[in-house]
Protein backbone atom coordinates (compact mmCIF):
# COMPACT_ATOMS: atom_id res chain seq x y z
CA UNK A 1 0.00 0.00 0.00
CA UNK A 2 1.25 3.39 -0.72
CA UNK A 3 -0.86 5.92 1.12
CA UNK A 4 -1.61 4.33 4.15
CA UNK A 5 -2.61 7.36 5.90
CA UNK A 6 -4.71 8.68 3.39
CA UNK A 7 -6.12 5.61 3.24
CA UNK A 8 -7.10 5.21 7.01
CA UNK A 9 -8.53 8.75 6.68
CA UNK A 10 -11.32 7.92 4.24
CA UNK A 11 -11.77 4.61 5.68
CA UNK A 12 -12.59 6.87 9.10
CA UNK A 13 -14.78 8.99 7.42
CA UNK A 14 -16.48 5.52 5.69
CA UNK A 15 -16.84 4.34 9.14
CA UNK A 16 -18.14 7.43 10.62
CA UNK A 17 -20.76 7.49 7.65
CA UNK A 18 -21.72 4.06 8.34
CA UNK A 19 -21.94 4.34 11.73
CA UNK A 20 -24.52 7.04 11.59
CA UNK A 21 -26.56 5.15 8.57
CA UNK A 22 -29.70 3.27 9.67
CA UNK A 23 -29.05 1.65 7.03
CA UNK A 24 -25.86 -0.01 7.06
CA UNK A 25 -25.73 -3.76 7.30
CA UNK A 26 -23.32 -5.12 10.64
CA UNK A 27 -21.48 -7.01 7.57
CA UNK A 28 -21.00 -3.92 5.88
CA UNK A 29 -19.73 -2.73 9.18
CA UNK A 30 -17.56 -5.61 10.13
CA UNK A 31 -15.75 -4.63 6.47
CA UNK A 32 -14.70 -1.36 7.10
CA UNK A 33 -13.27 -2.66 10.67
CA UNK A 34 -11.70 -5.00 8.80
CA UNK A 35 -10.18 -2.94 6.39
CA UNK A 36 -9.18 -0.58 9.36
CA UNK A 37 -7.53 -3.39 10.77
CA UNK A 38 -5.43 -3.69 7.72
CA UNK A 39 -4.17 -0.18 7.40
CA UNK A 40 -3.23 -0.18 10.88
CA UNK A 41 -1.37 -3.32 10.63
CA UNK A 42 0.18 -1.33 7.50
CA UNK A 43 1.20 1.33 9.86
CA UNK A 44 2.65 -0.67 12.36
CA UNK A 45 -0.16 0.33 14.86
CA UNK A 46 -0.90 -3.03 16.37
CA UNK A 47 -3.13 -2.42 19.22
CA UNK A 48 -5.38 -0.21 16.95
CA UNK A 49 -5.26 -3.49 14.26
CA UNK A 50 -6.23 -5.46 16.74
CA UNK A 51 -8.64 -3.55 18.39
CA UNK A 52 -10.39 -3.23 14.99
CA UNK A 53 -10.59 -7.05 14.04
CA UNK A 54 -12.14 -7.59 17.35
CA UNK A 55 -14.85 -5.22 16.79
CA UNK A 56 -15.46 -6.78 13.65
CA UNK A 57 -16.15 -10.45 14.78
CA UNK A 58 -18.39 -9.01 17.67
CA UNK A 59 -20.18 -7.45 15.15
CA UNK A 60 -20.63 -10.33 12.89
CA UNK A 61 -21.19 -12.87 15.67
CA UNK A 62 -24.47 -10.50 17.13
CA UNK A 63 -25.20 -10.73 13.46
CA UNK A 64 -25.28 -13.98 13.44
CA UNK A 65 -27.16 -14.19 16.75
CA UNK A 66 -29.50 -12.49 15.12
CA UNK A 67 -30.48 -14.48 12.11
CA UNK A 68 -30.50 -17.60 14.12
CA UNK A 69 -32.63 -16.32 16.31
CA UNK A 70 -31.39 -18.02 19.12
CA UNK A 71 -27.74 -18.00 21.33
CA UNK A 72 -24.76 -19.28 19.18
CA UNK A 73 -23.02 -21.31 22.18
CA UNK A 74 -19.89 -21.27 22.85
CA UNK A 75 -17.83 -20.98 19.77
CA UNK A 76 -14.29 -20.62 18.44
CA UNK A 77 -15.32 -16.86 18.02
CA UNK A 78 -15.33 -16.44 21.63
CA UNK A 79 -12.00 -17.86 21.80
CA UNK A 80 -11.16 -15.58 19.11
CA UNK A 81 -12.29 -12.29 21.34
CA UNK A 82 -10.29 -13.68 24.54
CA UNK A 83 -7.15 -14.94 23.02
CA UNK A 84 -7.27 -11.11 21.14
CA UNK A 85 -7.61 -9.42 23.90
CA UNK A 86 -4.52 -11.57 25.47
CA UNK A 87 -3.01 -11.02 22.00
CA UNK A 88 -3.12 -7.02 22.36
CA UNK A 89 -1.54 -6.78 25.51
CA UNK A 90 1.37 -9.39 24.07
CA UNK A 91 1.87 -7.12 21.40
CA UNK A 92 1.81 -4.05 23.69
CA UNK A 93 4.55 -5.60 25.43
CA UNK A 94 6.56 -6.64 22.66
CA UNK A 95 6.42 -3.24 20.78
CA UNK A 96 7.28 -1.48 24.17
CA UNK A 97 10.30 -4.13 24.68
CA UNK A 98 11.91 -3.84 21.48
CA UNK A 99 11.27 0.36 21.02
CA UNK A 100 13.17 -0.07 24.28
CA UNK A 101 16.05 -1.96 23.02
CA UNK A 102 16.50 -0.13 19.60
CA UNK A 103 16.53 3.02 21.74
CA UNK A 104 19.19 1.59 24.08
CA UNK A 105 21.27 0.20 20.76
CA UNK A 106 21.47 3.52 19.56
Amino acid sequence: MQKPRVALKYLTMALNLEKHNQETKAPELAATYLNLCAIYTELKMHGEAINKAVKSVVLLKNFLRKIAKKDVPNTDLENVIKTGEKDKQTLKNNYNNSDAKQKASA
